[in-house]
């Protein structure tokens, strides 16, 4: 299950999924490392760690009910950020995109920092 609310109280600034598609991307991680040719032929290796705020969450809805997309399309117009709840923790998210083709709805949401 993930939830997906407004930071500050709004009665109507949340919602909830019991399931996601198995298509979500929601445990990517990566470093921050980047890589550089050097003149001997080898390369240089700068890592600068893990930070969650490196981290997208695609999250992909199928046969998502009308209501629950009017209020996710409320949720991404209205705040530019908000909680994303998951099983690792609760984090702090810019809404990015928010798309829908046919029954399916693929949400986008870009990590500003871990809460929990």
């Amino acid at each position: 299950m993930i939830a997906l609310s407004a930071l500050t109280f709004d009665i109507n600034g949340n919602q909830a999924f019991q399931t996601v598609s198995p298509n979500s991307q929601l445990k990517n991680l990566s470093r921050r490392v980047s890589r550089r040719a050097t003149l001997d032929g080898n390369a240089s290796i700068e890592d600068n760690g893990f930070s969650h705020s490196d981290r997208t969450f695609i999250i992909v809805l199928k046969n998502a009910e009308k209501a629950s997309v009017d209020k996710l399309t409320e949720l991404f117009k209205t705040y530019s950020l908000l909680l994303l709840s998951t099983d690792e923790g609760a984090f702090e998210v810019a809404p990015d995109t928010l798309s829908q083709k046919n029954d399916e709805v693929t949400i986008r949401l870009l990590a500003n920092r871990i809460l929990s």
